[in-house]
């Protein structure tokens, strides 16, 4: 569709009067629509055109590509920065193989959009939102190579602080804090133990610096 008719087609249904665009956005076939023309059409179609300037941070525009490639490389500390608040993720609790409460480490297998962009695979420390309260939690995102390295299908699982209830068919949300390690295979499940109880350690002594400190639920209560 052109430019034009997409505006004509904003005008006709929204009665639009104004339009906020980033400094380099484009619409309609082949992108013609710039700044320029989208200006020229709003004297045609009586709107007014406000044009956002970008945010630099350390040098760099701050743009969506930059933060899914920081994402993609695990530098969630880096997402978080350029953002202004932690990378989220969000899934309902989902059945998994229950190797993790085999092991005396319970993990919740995380039911996540597939569009989603995921963290480079590895172990994290997150904060975890679930009714109302926050825990911290280590989450591994990845394949899980010492039980399965044929899977072709990425993992999302999290193993909450100081909880041990059910929590099948509920929804958590995880803010991505930091980057412990890479996901790696041990050469048997006791090293594998060993490895997460020192990353569960390492959550337990990890300081917010205040990027989280509150939250409103869909009720409006604040948790922190």
């Amino acid at each position: 569709m052109s430019a034009r008719d997409f505006v004509a087609r904003m005008h006709r249904h929204l009665r639009m009067t104004h339009l906020y665009v980033g400094y380099d956005f484009a619409l309609g076939r082949g992108r013609e629509g710039n700044i320029a023309v989208l200006r020229l059409l709003g004297e045609e179609f009586d709107y007014r055109l406000n044009v956002i300037n970008p945010v630099e941070m350390e040098g760099e525009k701050v743009s969506s590509s930059q933060i899914r490639n920081a994402l993609f490389d695990g530098e969630v500390e880096k997402a978080r920065r350029l953002l202004g608040r932690p990378y989220n993720l969000s899934g309902m609790v989902i059945q998994g193989d229950g190797r993790g409460r085999l092991l005396g480490i319970p993990t919740a297998n995380l039911q996540v959009w597939k569009e989603r962009a995921l963290p480079k695979s590895g172990v994290y420390i997150c904060q975890a939102y679930l009714e109302a309260k926050i825990y911290k939690a280590v989450t591994n995102v990845g394949y899980r190579p010492t039980f399965d390295n044929r899977s072709l299908t990425t993992v999302v699982e999290t193993h909450i602080l100081d909880f041990n209830q059910d929590l099948y068919g509920k929804t958590i949300e995880l803010s991505f804090m930091a980057r412990l390690r890479d996901e790696q295979k041990f050469p048997d499940v006791q090293t594998l133990i060993e490895q997460i109880l020192y990353d569960i350690e390492r959550a337990r002594s990890f300081q917010i610096d205040g990027a989280v400190i509150e939250r409103r639920t869909d009720e409006g209560e604040t948790i922190s």
